[in-house]
């Protein structure tokens, strides 16, 4: 739940420095997301990247990010809305880029990764083979009706 609530939140605040919305100072956003940063999980797809646009440092054992989880070594890193096809059949970003759906959808991913590690490592590694396989088979193209599985 923890993550969940942390997730949705980070989207949030990105959204604010994104738009630049006067919510909130910057120093006040960036005074809430170090609290958060030491007390809790935190779970993204990407989160590397949003960090790095918050100019914010953020320990390697606090994150969860559904990239690094999805991927491959030294291969390429897959888009939420390709995972989002894939692992959960879901159809996400249709028309607008909406950070609370993608926060979403990384916790749906995350919780599918548990649950297939539980299954053992070699399961994992299947699917993620898998992945890549009708990734490439597929041109890396989304949606679910576009899928063709092998």
């Amino acid at each position: 739940m923890y993550i969940y609530i942390i997730c949705l939140f980070i989207a949030c605040i990105m959204m604010v420095i994104t738009y630049k919305c006067a919510l909130d100072s910057p120093f006040c956003i960036h005074a809430h997301i170090r609290t958060y940063i030491y007390i809790y999980v935190l779970l993204r797809h990407g989160l590397a990247k949003d960090f790095e646009t918050a100019n914010i440092f953020v320990p390697p054992e606090q994150v969860r990010d559904t990239v690094d989880l999805w991927r491959l070594p030294d291969r390429r890193m897959i888009s939420l809305k390709f995972l989002a096809a894939y692992v959960l059949d879901a159809d996400i970003q249709d028309e607008v880029h909406d950070s609370i759906e993608d926060a979403k959808t990384a916790l749906l991913l995350y919780k599918k990764y548990l649950e297939l590690k539980e299954q053992g490592d070699e399961v994992v590694q299947a699917k993620i083979l898998e992945l890549y396989s009708i990734g490439q088979q597929n041109n890396w193209t989304v949606g679910v009706e576009k899928l063709r599985r092998s």
